[in-house]
């Protein structure tokens, strides 16, 4: 019979007036962990268990299913088999599954949404998309695409875990995260964990504006503009943001009920989603080769919002880490602007009376900057673009 080793142990309140020697290992009893000493810690450091650790996780998806699966060869678009996809009338698993490969192709130039239509593979439209009038054999939309040069060029968006028709953007069965819900009285987090197990949507993204996207047990709902995550209040533009120190989504001052996690954003132009619901991702660690995926989020994203140019000189507030673009139009030879960050600055002149001169800077979350400027031209953009890691 093999021999069996036991270490010192015992509980976190015995571990508090115990200080181990140089190297030792004891286990506390009370959370299930290690606690590895140096001679000088009283209690020593304690080794996170896996549980521990999804315990200080918060406002995180953990998880999107990846059950549609698409390919593009030639023009042609194919639905893998393997795939699943919610008809009209579905709302609770099981979804559909695709037994073999589905094709389509289409000829006419435009911005389509794939769907499955009870035995086949099709394109509408989404312009046209009426998913109110299609029959019960349709599916929620699969993908976007465009066509172009009379063929299919390319998948635009796959629609795994989260979708959008015209203004109502929905969520599918499997999509799961971990919400924040205040703090324990020792001051660990009190989450609350969400999976979606049937097909939520939410029909009011109406306004020409700006919305982050909260998911909770129950199904969606919306704040105006963009998500922070910092200790005080951004600011009336601002209006929905975690904050760490209370583990607490606000909207606005207003704390929010358990179980919402900001899942994503997006911008509604007259009455339709202009393109984009950006979900978050699913939380994962990082490893030494994650270098491109670490170097990816410093990139600007496609989620921005519109500053508004007051007199030269200026300054304003950056809400995240990302990009200040400016643009704007010049009505002489020499007419010039400077963007300045606390460690950069751009300068650029005209060198002709008409058009536009253009420049960007990087700038962190809270930086102030500052434009100059004697352009007399009409603004043509100013904007903050966030960083991919900053959504």
């Amino acid at each position: 019979m093999s021999r069996q080793i036991q270490i010192r142990r015992g509980t976190s309140a015995e571990h508090e007036n115990f200080t181990g020697a140089i190297g030792e290992v004891t286990m506390d009893t009370t959370n299930k962990t290690l606690r590895v000493h140096d001679g000088t810690t009283v209690g020593g450091n304690e080794v996170m268990s896996v549980n521990k650790f999804n315990l200080n996780l918060a406002n995180s998806i953990t998880k999107i299913p990846q059950d549609i699966k698409f390919e593009l060869s030639s023009g042609t678009l194919i639905l893998k088999a393997g795939s699943r996809c919610y008809l009209k009338t579905d709302t609770t698993l099981p979804s559909v599954l695709i037994t073999s490969d589905l094709t389509t192709t289409q000829t006419t130039n435009g911005i389509y949404f794939a769907v499955y239509n009870g035995s086949t593979l099709s394109t509408i439209l989404t312009t046209t998309y009426n998913y109110s009038t299609l029959p019960d054999t349709y599916s929620l939309p699969l993908a976007v695409i465009t066509v172009s040069g009379g063929k299919i060029t390319s998948i635009d968006k796959i629609f795994n875990g989260f979708g959008y028709i015209g203004s109502t953007l929905f969520v599918l069965p499997g999509v799961k995260g971990i919400a924040p819900n205040g703090r324990n009285t020792d001051g660990t987090l009190n989450n609350t964990v969400v999976e979606i197990t049937t097909v939520k949507t939410i029909n009011n993204l109406t306004s020409n504006l700006g919305y982050t996207v909260a998911i909770t047990n129950n199904g969606l709902s919306y704040f105006l503009y963009r998500e922070y995550s910092q200790e005080t209040y951004p600011g009336t533009n601002y209006k929905a943001w975690y904050k760490p120190s209370e583990n607490i989504l606000y909207n606005t001052m207003t704390a929010q009920g358990a179980e919402q996690i900001i899942v994503g954003a997006t911008i509604c132009y007259f009455n339709s989603i202009t393109g984009e619901f950006i979900p978050k991702q699913a939380f994962r660690s990082l490893d030494y080769n994650d270098t491109n995926f670490i170097v990816h989020q410093s990139m600007p994203s496609g989620k921005y919002i519109d500053l508004t140019l007051g007199a030269s000189g200026n300054s304003y507030i950056a809400p995240a880490d990302g990009y200040v673009y400016f643009r704007k139009d010049a009505t002489a030879v020499g007419q010039y602007f400077v963007l300045y960050g606390s460690n950069i600055q751009v300068v650029n002149k005209s060198a002709t009376s008409g058009g536009y001169i253009a420049g960007y800077i990087p700038v962190k979350n809270g930086e102030t900057f500052k434009v100059e400027y004697n352009l007399a031209g009409s603004t043509v953009v100013f904007k903050f673009v966030y960083a991919q890691g900053a959504i």
